[in-house]
């Protein structure tokens, strides 16, 4: 029996940023003390990334659904151009 993997609420998103956040804060003032522009830069992308992880949640969807897809990398072009290409 397969069971379907459901994504989690805005809530429930929110409080596992919080837990990441609470190991990611310490290592992002530790760049700060190593480099003021590469502090700069880890919490920017940490920040960005957690925006857009509360906002839109499943980070790796594409990713996952990709690769359980793999046999069908030509669909894309299929669709673009109109036929399969067959020998």
């Amino acid at each position: 029996m397969a069971t379907e993997e459901r994504s989690l609420t805005r809530n429930q998103r929110i409080a596992v940023s919080v837990g990441i956040w609470l190991l990611i804060g310490p290592l992002v003032v530790a760049f700060f003390f190593m480099s003021i522009w590469f502090g700069l830069l880890m919490l920017a992308v940490a920040g960005w990334t957690t925006y857009d992880y509360i906002r839109k949640g499943d980070m790796a969807g594409t990713v996952a659904n990709g690769m359980s897809q793999e046999g069908r990398v030509a669909d894309g072009a299929i669709e673009h151009y109109g036929h399969d290409e067959k020998d």
